[in-house]
């Protein structure tokens, strides 16, 4: 079928949070709908987290009075949202994939014998799993990863060696679990589904007159292919957040290090910088 796209995207540069979120209310008004007929296309912000969307909804009330035509949607949302459209079940349940995971560790002796006996000591096992999982590991990968970790062996403590093993066998396991037992697929899986909706339906599944991504500064490997299919097909605007140096003004924070991984995702974006004039904060 043929895939609609939309404008090329691009990244815009801010220096700092507030001159970032101030580029972004600009870049809303630049969009906003005009007329009633306008609101079947929305404005589309995607960001990382609930409590950014929470800000930023309560920022635009009190700057422009109402929200109409503006939808402010973190990424899991934004891929809830393409599932519905596309006619995709519900098939992602976190809290089930969770318990599937807990109940998978325990069975791993090396495991059990360390965290048995903590409260929510599988937590740490949740986490490892996640971070597998949200990196686009699968159950195909197990065989390949057991083998790179028994690479390992002299280099590693044999302890750190049986653990890691233990985690990648529970993760794999736990995704064919997921997908002939119990349906509980992992946060990532939602992800993976709405990038193949996009590529099979295109701009049918998120209707909308404009994208602006804000506040990401770092992205999995999963969701960072999901927002580069969206700014792919839709078009848009990304606003990266390069924090200045607060002695030096002119220069870098060191702490941008961690922008490395989303810029080389997106390297291919033209970069244009924040042309707005801001007020530079002062300590009085």
């Amino acid at each position: 079928m043929t895939v609609t796209t939309g404008s090329p995207s691009r990244i815009i540069v801010c220096r700092g949070a507030i001159a970032a979120e101030r580029r972004l209310l600009a870049e809303i008004d630049a969009l906003a709908p005009n007329e009633p007929t306008d609101l079947a296309l929305p404005v589309r912000v995607i960001v990382p987290s609930r409590s950014l969307r929470l800000h930023l909804l309560r920022r635009l009330v009190r700057e422009r009075g109402a929200a109409a035509g503006i939808v402010i949607q973190t990424l899991g949302g934004a891929a809830r949202e393409i599932a519905e459209h596309a006619g995709i079940p519900d098939v992602v349940k976190p809290a089930g994939f969770d318990v599937l995971v807990r109940k998978l560790a325990r069975d791993e002796a090396v495991l059990a014998a360390e965290l048995d006996d903590l409260r929510d000591g599988y937590d740490a096992v949740l986490g490892a799993v996640r971070d597998l999982v949200d990196a686009g590991f699968g159950p195909d990968h197990e065989a390949a990863v057991l083998e790179k970790i028994a690479d390992l062996a002299g280099q590693v403590p044999a302890s750190n060696l049986r653990r890691a093993a233990a985690l990648v066998r529970v993760a794999a396991t736990a995704l064919v679990g997921a997908e002939s037992i119990t349906g509980a697929h992992p946060r990532a899986a939602g992800y993976r589904l709405a990038t193949e909706a996009i590529a099979d339906h295109g701009m049918a599944v998120l209707p909308s007159r404009g994208l602006l991504v804000h506040g990401f500064a770092d992205l999995t490997g999963v969701a960072a292919d999901f927002l580069a299919e969206l700014l792919k097909i839709f078009g848009g605007k990304v606003l990266l957040d390069r924090v200045p140096d607060p002695l030096r003004p002119d220069e870098d924070d060191p702490g941008n290090a961690f922008l490395e991984r989303i810029e080389m995702r997106f390297g291919a974006m033209p970069r244009v910088p924040d042309t707005h004039v801001h007020t530079r904060p002062s300590i009085e």
